[in-house]
This record gives C-alpha cells, sequence and structure tokens, in this order.
C-alpha cells in the first residue's frame, strides 16, 4: 500500500499551490497521452472499414461516439489523477471535491441559473463571430457537428458526453480539487479567477474560451456562494443541456442580440447574490 505524505511535508507553506501544479501538469500529460491514443484508435477503426488512404475530413475519422467515450475517459484521467493526489496528501475527499450539500434554497437558484448563465457569454460568442467570421469554424462547429452528424446511437453517446460527462467531470476538477488546492494558500476571489481562467484555457478554441470564460465566472461563483459543488454541476448541466438544445434547433440567424446578453448578465448576477448561503471556510 502506497504511504501518503508526512504532515511535514503537506502543512508545507505553500504547498496547495505546489498540489495545484502537480495536478495541471499531471492531468496535461494525460490528456495528450489519452488523445494520441484515440486519435490511433480512429485511424485504425477507419483503415479497418476498407479505406486505404486518409480523408481529407479530419471529421470522417473521428465517429461521433468515440469522440464520445474518449472526452471521458480523458477528463476522468484528470479527475482521478486529482483524487491520487488528494489521497496522497491525506486530504479529505469530501473537502478535496466539495461534495458537502448546500442549503435546501441553493438548489432553485441553480437550477434558474442554468438557465440565464449562457445568454451573456452567447451574446459575446456571437458578437465575435459577426466581427471575425473565421471564429466560427472551431470547436463549438465540431462539437455541433458531432452531435448532428453520425447514427441516432453515435449521436446519443456525444450528447450524455456533453450534458452530463463534462459538467460532472469539469466541476471536480476545476471547482472541486483545483479549487481547494489553490483555496489552501489564496484568497478565494483569486481561486475564483483562476479557475475561471484555467477552465477557459481548458478549452482551447480563442471563441469558445472567451465566452466559457464568463460562464466559468457564474459557475465559480455559486460553488464560492454556497461551499458545494453540486449547485455548480447543475449550471453547468443545465448550460450545457440548452446549447445542445440549441444545437438541433439553430436557424442560419443564430445571432443573440445585445438587449438579451444584458438581460442574461444582470438576471445570472441576481440568481448568484441570492445563492448565498452560510457554509464553512475554505479550506
Amino acid at each position: 500500500m502506497m504511504p501518503r505524505l508526512p504532515s511535514s511535508v503537506t502543512g508545507l507553506k505553500g504547498y496547495g499551490l505546489i498540489l495545484a501544479t502537480a495536478f495541471m501538469v499531471g492531468g496535461l500529460i494525460w490528456l495528450v497521452l489519452s488523445n494520441v491514443m484515440i486519435g490511433l484508435i480512429a485511424v485504425g477503426i477507419y483503415f479497418a472499414s476498407g479505406q486505404t488512404a486518409l480523408p481529407e475530413d479530419p471529421l470522417e475519422l473521428l465517429p461521433g461516439w468515440l469522440a464520445g467515450v474518449g472526452y471521458v475517459v480523458s477528463l476522468g484521467g484528470v479527475a482521478l489523477w486529482g483524487v491520487a493526489l488528494a489521497w496522497l496528501s491525506d486530504m479529505p475527499q469530501r473537502d478535496a471535491l466539495a461534495l458537502r450539500a448546500p442549503a435546501l434554497r441553493a438548489w432553485p437558484v441553480a437550477l434558474a441559473l442554468g438557465l440565464t448563465v449562457g445568454l451573456f457569454p452567447s451574446w459575446i460568442a456571437s458578437t465575435l463571430v459577426e466581427a471575425w467570421p473565421s471564429l466560427g469554424e472551431g470547436s463549438l462547429a465540431l462539437i455541433s457537428e458531432l452531435l448532428m452528424g453520425g447514427a441516432p446511437w453515435e449521436n446519443a453517446i456525444m450528447l450524455g458526453a456533453v450534458v452530463l460527462g463534462a459538467p460532472l467531470l469539469e466541476e471536480a476538477i476545476f471547482r472541486g480539487l483545483l479549487w481547494h488546492s489553490l483555496a489552501r494558500h489564496l484568497p478565494l476571489w483569486l481561486v475564483w479567477l483562476g479557475t475561471s481562467l484555467a477552465f477557459a484555457a481548458w478549452h482551447m478554441d480563442p471563441l469558445q474560451s472567451t465566452a466559457v470564460f464568463f460562464t466559468g465566472l457564474f459557475i465559480g461563483a455559486i460553488r464560492w456562494t454556497t461551499g458545494s459543488i453540486w449547485p455548480a454541476v447543475l449550471v453547468h448541466l443545465g448550460n450545457n443541456a440548452l446549447a445542445a438544445a440549441g444545437t438541433f434547433l439553430a436557424t442560419e440567424d443564430a445571432s443573440v442580440s445585445w438587449y438579451v446578453g444584458l438581460a442574461g448578465l444582470s438576471t445570472s448576477t441576481l440568481l448568484v447574490l441570492l445563492s448565498r448561503t452560510p457554509h464553512p471556510q475554505e479550506p
């Protein structure tokens, strides 16, 4: 059985920052390895189907079901690495993942926030695409194609990864493990900002990362005000479910008006303020 680190190590000043760095570096290594593995599997499946040359469109190599499974495997590996670090550091999983139950009134607020949190980021994305149309050809377009481009069962797997897998695993990573590691030695406002930036950078697309940064600020805010990851998961789930529904119902004119963005910003801010509940200080 692997021994845990002694308290003389885990009690070092700045150990939370060291832990967060180890988490991010190890997670990045796993992401590279897992994506290479998924890529090799995709190429193998493609040639096993009788093809003799690589396609011009890389999307033909990646069926929707494999993209969905690969995304969950990649995220799950990062989350497991964080859980392993927490265990090694003798950190209670309840604290490391912010698994405490929030106050009852946090649930309806989180549900409502899940319906409004994407409006302001959508307006930002829409405005950027109007100014620079080439931005609309990035990862958001890829996700839309993977959600709709395959057989129904393939689309269902991808949909499950987007609506269920991503909210659970991304919140465990960013508003759970990374948040708790940073909160050991940084003020909470800086933890909130830093995890939102890391969450945005994770998406690795100029358009999506810019929009997702603001989504992350609201999700991080409700995690901060309630002291629990569960309202954040619910908000994230609601946002992704609405975005997925919008993909299936989208028309050619998908622009978002400024007043919709302003209404979303105002409503989401009010809901975050309403979510404030007494909870133990971090950590």
